[in-house]
This record gives C-alpha cells, sequence and structure tokens, in this order.
C-alpha cells in the first residue's frame, strides 16, 4: 500500500493540483501544491526535478490566485481617456 509520502502519491497530488487549478479551484489547488512541495523537499531533496517542478508551479500558480480572490484596485487608477493623452 501506497503512503503519503510514496513519489507516486506525490505524482497523484500534484496532477489534482493542476486539474483543481484548471477547474477555477485556485486556492484548493495552490494549497495542495504547497503541500506536495514541503513533502517532495522531505522525500525527494530540493534539487529533484519533480520538487523543482512543485516549486514552479506555486510560483505560476499565484497570479490565477490573487486574480480570483484580489479585489480590483482601481483607486487614484487614471481613466482610459487619460491614458491616452
Amino acid at each position: 500500500m501506497l503512503g503519503d509520502d510514496h513519489p507516486r502519491t506525490l505524482v497523484t497530488a500534484y496532477y489534482l493540483a493542476v486539474d483543481l487549478s484548471n477547474l477555477g479551484e485556485h486556492a484548493t489547488a495552490r494549497a495542495i501544491l504547497k503541500d506536495n512541495l514541503a513533502r517532495r523537499r522531505r522525500v525527494l531533496g530540493d534539487d529533484q526535478l519533480d520538487t523543482l517542478r512543485s516549486a514552479n508551479n506555486i510560483t505560476a500558480a499565484l497570479p490565477n490566485l490573487v486574480k480570483h480572490i484580489a479585489p480590483p484596485c482601481t483607486e487614484g487608477a487614471p481613466s482610459p481617456e487619460g491614458l491616452s493623452e
């Protein structure tokens, strides 16, 4: 039986997070990616390719997370008409 830190379990968790992100569940995906990264670092090491991919994907997920949970910042922003002057 495979455990939480088995390499195949880590791969499955990684793909679950990718699929959740694609479905718009960015906060859940980021939480899984963050946990997955910590486990990969512990099990596989910091310099292992899958560990590095996990770190990269957390970084790649941040813009989607911010876009979906942060309110737009419009206070003090120039109007579109003012940008063309």
